[in-house]
């Protein structure tokens, strides 16, 4: 049988000195029949001179001029790729010497599933492997099913530089995340795929290195927090509402991982976000469809967050209910002093005019029943997990919000 080509885009931006290592991998693979497509994304240090430099006849190489964002990097390489099989790697990570043929046998002998990843070493800014205290190995290499949504709620198992997926599903899903957004594109991408209903796993063999120095584009571009939720609620919700016998209980879910149970989430959240974009937040994921059909792109999205007003009686409502997470999350997540230390009504005590509040601003909305049962769900979460005065106080405030 003869060996499918695979296509391999590298988006590059001022990522010179890792360049060579990066293509380096490539030229060491035990399975030789892949084009490499380098996209220069505006790079303004020696990452010109460096391709230079390797003339392999697989290696194309692009530019675009002027730095438009990883999603036009994305583009362009997909719009040029010849291959049977399509992978994504970052200029910063590297293959090692036998992955894409373990993966290239692994989808030949499972034609089901038709996207499959790789355990990954974390190494340094020079390469060395530093698996000791890293945050994401643990994360990445453990056995997780993709078919369940739950685990793509505000997570991220499937590293972009470890997958390789087969070109017709590319295709059939989109090829390329969402306009507009900058650090997000491989969530984004992979929800697409979940939303074709890909079958997605990952190979438990340490494949791919994946670099972490500091400047990872995770850290260091945009709202990582807006760019989640717009990705959830354009994608994500939408798979919820199509294959969840309870669609309503798992947005819950949703909202819950994101305001009140960090820990359980892949990316933390600085604990001033803005209450606008906090609102504005919480309409994309409980109606999406309402406020999202207009947004070509991420851009339009967080313009409206940033500048996102209780213009009527639905938006103070919905205001409200965000409100009240927002401060049910703060005083979740403020550590306490043990109870006997406690005065008897001061753990949840500002709470109850906070909610309180609310109830008063949902007023006779009758036509929004998921706010209510927010604020109901959300004092639920606050009885399950703060101490025995908390719920003595819960239960009053949640006897007060009874229709």
């Amino acid at each position: 049988m003869k060996d499918p080509l695979i296509s391999v885009v590298v988006p590059a931006f001022n990522y010179g000195r890792y360049l060579d290592d990066c293509i380096g991998s490539l030229l060491s693979q035990t399975y030789r029949n892949w084009e490499l497509l380098i996209v220069d994304n505006g790079s303004t240090d020696d990452t010109p001179r460096v391709l230079a430099r390797h003339t392999d006849p697989r290696i194309r190489k692009f530019r675009i001029e002027k730095n438009r964002g990883p999603v036009e990097a994305w583009k362009l390489g997909y719009g040029e790729s010849r291959g049977d099989y399509f992978a994504i790697l970052p200029a910063d990570d590297m293959f090692l010497p036998e992955k894409l043929r373990r993966q290239v046998e692994f989808l030949r002998a499972h034609p089901d599933i038709k996207a499959v990843g790789t355990y990954i070493q974390q190494i340094d800014d020079h390469g060395v492997v530093r698996n000791e205290d890293s945050w994401i190995v643990p994360h990445i290499n453990q056995p997780v099913d993709f078919a369940d949504p739950g685990n793509w709620r505000w997570k991220h198992h499937l590293c972009i530089p470890t997958a390789l997926y087969s070109m017709d599903l590319v295709r059939q899903a989109g090829a390329v995340p969402s306009d507009g957004l900058s650090n997000m594109c491989d969530w984004d991408f992979h929800v697409r795929l979940l939303g074709v209903g890909t079958r997605m796993t990952v190979m438990p063999e340490v494949l791919t290195s994946y670099r972490w120095h500091g400047s990872n584009t995770s850290l260091r571009q945009g709202d990582t927090f807006l760019q989640w939720t717009y990705s959830h609620a354009r994608n994500y919700v939408p798979i919820l509402r199509r294959i969840s016998a309870d669609p309503s209980a798992e947005i819950r879910a949703c909202i819950e991982a994101l305001c009140l149970a960090p820990e359980e989430n892949y990316v933390d959240r600085p604990e001033d976000t803005p209450e606008l974009r906090l609102c504005a937040i919480m309409e994309a994921l409980l109606d999406p469809g309402s406020n999202l059909e207009s947004f070509d792109d991420y851009g339009q999205f967080e313009l409206h967050a940033r500048a996102w007003k209780a213009d009527t009686e639905k938006r103070a409502a919905l205001a409200a209910v965000a409100g009240s997470i927002r401060e049910l999350r703060h005083r979740l997540l403020v550590p306490l002093e043990m109870e006997a230390g406690m005065p008897s009504r001061g753990g949840i005590f500002p709470l109850e005019a906070a909610l309180l509040e609310a109830r008063s601003a949902l007023g006779e909305v009758q036509d929004l029943p998921v706010a209510h049962d927010s604020l109901r769900w959300a004092i639920g979460h606050c009885r399950r997990t703060a101490w025995r005065a908390t719920v003595r106080q819960a239960r009053r405030v949640l006897k007060w919000l009874r229709p």
